[in-house]
């Protein structure tokens, strides 16, 4: 009888200790191998997102380049500037001498990222490319980039990376590249990846590139924290098998033959939950001890059943599932660890979401403002319309500042709106400073109110009017000048992210509205340049019949000097015979007085 309480005492601890321990391991090793795939996932996630904004960077420099390439580079501005150049690649050298004073100053200025982030512009000869323009490294303008030490492509021993870069671009027009490289002004090495797109007009490379060491920092922060609440849980589970397998003990060692049958079942189950099965409750009507450990054993099974079941839907991408019975047992430490780490999930989860809604907006929006290039009125309406219902807000309005007719002279007009009651602007101009809207131009900074103004604005619907719960107020800035602004009004409070995208969504529709306005500009002056070469022909073939006219009066006139001097030449010859006849005469007549002076005598 002591050999076999003996070995049920053993059997019995050690079915319970194992079968806590390899539950347990089981468990673990699910959150564990879900929280790596998560952990990579938004590794993925964040590497593709930098991708995105390093080739929407390059995006914005390349169509600047692109629209005053096309710009100066229409027939009646080379007309005006260079005369008749018939030679396609002066014509290109000229331009190309006209962007590097212009446009490649402009470029070089530009930083983002705490000023980490700057362009550099390079031509696409091979082998080995020069650099045109260098925002962190001027004195690398103008120099072949073919020194050893720019060989660092990852992937490719002895590469160089602005080689690489041509030979991408060549192929496909764009390219990014991973590499080694030191900060400027620093000795810090970091890996370093880079978009590149060739401008093939001129054959310019231009680029950018963030340094790629934070991200991988920021995941490996995450996996300590998620392996610390991991070791955390395996520290709770381990004191809790312990704990399990010492009551096991004492409650065994009290146990008879008559319960042994009992026992059996308990290891039975504890075997199956060893083998991470899913097992059935004891049933049994016990007061005693022995049916307190089958209650406890049950609630073991219960609770482990339901940690897998927390951890399948954890890893199957539910994060909303709640854990039972833990929010009511403030001592379940394993219940809170793994709600915490699901609870940072969730955050993660909300967060990437929010990125991702941010990051769609932008880049719908982004092709939106690309397609809308040749008329305020057409751009405005359409970004307004699109923009409040991506937001999901009632309505809004949408203002252009204009030119006065007085010098330095500004004002707001509306240019679109949405679900608005426009009669309260119509003809109605609003200066720097008056009002809300002429506030958000003069400060030229984010106005957003929860208690609105009494009068100041009316949600119109099918129900009637009723006031806004949140009024937002955004400057259209870019550069720190403004273009106008939006007033969106909602009857839900706007969240700090969605202001946030409104904000940087608003910087790029003031830079779309600068080109439109300098684009209709260009195309006035273009159609009063026609107007006047129209004219000019006009009085071109004006001139040219009154020269006809007068070419043939100086005929006429010429022909008639011809003439009198014709005559004069035969009034001349006349004379000088009749002189000569008359000389004649009088010399006769001088003989024949001489004869009759001689006959007198």
């Amino acid at each position: 009888m002591k050999s076999i309480k003996s070995k049920f005492l053993l059997i019995t601890s050690l079915a319970i200790f194992i079968s806590v321990l390899s539950v347990s391991i089981t468990g673990i090793y699910m959150i564990r191998r879900s929280s790596k795939k998560d952990i990579q996932g938004y590794y993925e996630r964040e590497m593709e997102r930098s991708k995105l904004n390093l080739k929407h960077l390059v995006d914005v420099v390349y169509d600047g380049l692109d629209s005053r390439f096309k710009e100066i580079g229409n027939e009646a501005y080379i007309l005006k500037h260079y005369g008749n150049i018939s030679d396609s690649l002066a014509v290109v050298a000229e331009l190309q001498k006209l962007l590097r004073k212009e446009y490649l100053d402009l470029v070089s200025k530009i930083r983002y990222d705490n000023g980490e982030g700057y362009f550099w512009i390079t031509d696409n000869q091979l082998p080995y490319p020069t650099m045109i323009m260098h925002a962190a490294k001027p004195q690398n303008n103008g120099r072949v980039m073919s020194d050893q030490k720019y060989n660092v492509v990852k992937g490719k021993e002895g590469k160089n990376l602005y080689q690489e870069r041509v030979e991408i671009c060549k192929a496909n027009g764009d390219a990014f590249v991973e590499y080694i490289m030191n900060k400027p002004g620093t000795d810090i090495v970091e890996n370093k990846l880079s978009y590149s797109r060739l401008y093939r007009p001129l054959g310019w490379v231009i680029s950018t590139g963030i340094y790629t060491d934070s991200l991988q920092d920021n995941m490996r922060e995450i996996e300590e924290q998620v392996s610390e609440q991991l070791n955390q849980v395996m520290w709770v589970i381990l004191v809790l098998a312990l704990v399990i397998t010492a009551l096991g003990i004492v409650v065994s060692y009290h146990f008879s033959e008559k319960i042994t049958r009992i026992l059996f079942m308990i290891r039975d189950r504890a075997k199956d939950l060893a083998k991470g099965r899913t097992v059935e409750l004891i049933s049994i009507n016990r007061n005693d001890e022995l049916g307190e450990i089958t209650n406890s054993m049950n609630d073991l099974v219960n609770s482990l059943n339901d940690y897998i079941v927390f951890s399948k839907e954890i890893g199957s991408g539910n994060l909303d599932y709640t854990l039972k019975n833990c929010a009511d047992d403030a001592e379940n430490v394993l219940g809170m660890e793994l709600t915490k780490m699901r609870d940072n999930l969730k955050k993660a989860d909300e967060e990437e979401k929010r990125r991702n809604w941010s990051m769609r907006g932008m880049a719908s929006f982004v092709e939106i403002l690309r397609s809308q290039t040749q008329n305020t009125e057409e751009l405005s309406n359409t970004v307004l319309t699109n923009l409040i219902k991506y937001i999901n807000a009632n309505q809004g309005s949408l203002f252009i500042l204009s030119e006065g007719e007085s010098k330095g002279e500004e004002y707001l007009e509306m240019a679109a709106c949405y679900a608005y009651n426009k009669k309260k602007y119509v003809h109605k101009r609003i200066y720097p400073g008056e009002g809300l809207l002429g506030q958000v131009i003069l400060e030229k900074e984010t106005i957003n109110l929860t208690e609105i103004p009494q009068n100041y604005v009316n949600i119109t619907s099918g129900l009637g009017d009723a006031p806004p719960t949140n009024l937002l107020l955004v400057p259209l800035k870019v550069n720190n000048k403004v273009e106008g602004a939006i007033e969106i009004a909602s009857f839900r409070k706007f969240a700090q992210y969605e202001i946030e995208f409104i904000e940087r969504l608003a910087e790029n529709i003031a830079s779309t509205i600068s080109s439109v306005k300098v684009n209709e500009r260009t195309k006035q002056l273009l159609e009063a340049s026609q107007q006047h070469t129209e004219e000019m022909r006009a009085q071109e073939e004006e001139l040219r019949q009154n020269m006809e006219e007068l070419v043939a009066t100086q005929e006429e006139m010429s022909r008639r000097q011809t003439e009198a001097i014709e005559l004069k030449q035969t009034l001349e010859v006349e004379t000088q015979e009749l002189k000569q006849v008359i000389d004649q005469k009088n010399q006769e007549i001088q003989q024949l007085k001489i004869e009759v002076d001689a006959l007198k005598g």
